[in-house]
């Protein structure tokens, strides 16, 4: 790495500043989708935030969650269960509802990739009902992990527990982004399906 970001100071001391760069830098790596450059970047700024900051520290939560999405996009799996399942315990021990909430939803994702249906549906439950608990019912965190269930059980068959949550997920993401977002025209297109499958084709029309 040399100097192209920072080094330790003062004989090897790490520098809380040196530690805000590299996941500076691994941001940016996350943003141009160069997860090996983001992964170095992020795991040299988490060792140096361990040595610097309290062990729950909302840094270290946001740089695991980093290093989780960062391992998700190399697509190793486990590696980003093992982010996650880190970012959430020191958020759990900091009561920070809504980064608990969020890291259900990542986790309930990968055991969704990983075909481990029932803990993803288990961790979707969790995302829910942290957030409707503690966030409100607008709160886009409830609709992006409403959305993920209701895609889940669209692949499940299951239609109408899939309209519940989609139907959950287009309120909040109509409050969040307003009707002509891309995600709100795919949600309209999931329920059009989803009614579809249930032999009620003409009662939710697809978004355009």
């Amino acid at each position: 790495m040399g100097n192209s970001v920072g080094d330790d100071r003062q004989g090897g001391k790490p520098d809380i500043d040196v530690a805000r760069m590299y996941v500076k830098a691994g941001e940016g790596s996350l943003e141009q989708k160069n997860y090996k450059n983001a992964i170095t970047f992020l795991t040299k700024g988490l060792e140096m935030q361990r040595k610097l900051c309290k062990r729950n520290d909302l840094s270290l939560v946001n740089t695991c969650t980093k290093l989780g999405v960062a391992y998700q996009g190399l697509g190793d799996l486990p590696q980003a269960l093992e982010f996650y399942k880190k970012a959430l315990r020191k958020a759990e021990r900091k009561h920070h509802h809504e980064k608990i909430s969020g890291l259900y939803g990542a986790i309930g994702y990968i055991y969704e990739k990983q075909n481990k249906l029932d803990k993803a549906k288990e961790k979707y439950n969790q995302g829910l009902q942290e957030a409707r608990a503690n966030l409100g019912p607008q709160s886009l965190v409830i609709g992006n992990i409403s959305y993920q269930a209701g895609m889940l059980y669209i692949k499940l068959e299951n239609y109408k527990k899939a309209m519940k949550y989609l139907q959950e997920a287009l309120y909040v993401l109509v409050k969040c982004y307003g009707e002509g977002h891309s995600t709100v025209g795919d949600c309209y297109n999931l329920m059009g399906l989803a009614n579809f499958k249930q032999g009620k084709a003409n009662s939710m029309p697809c978004f355009q």
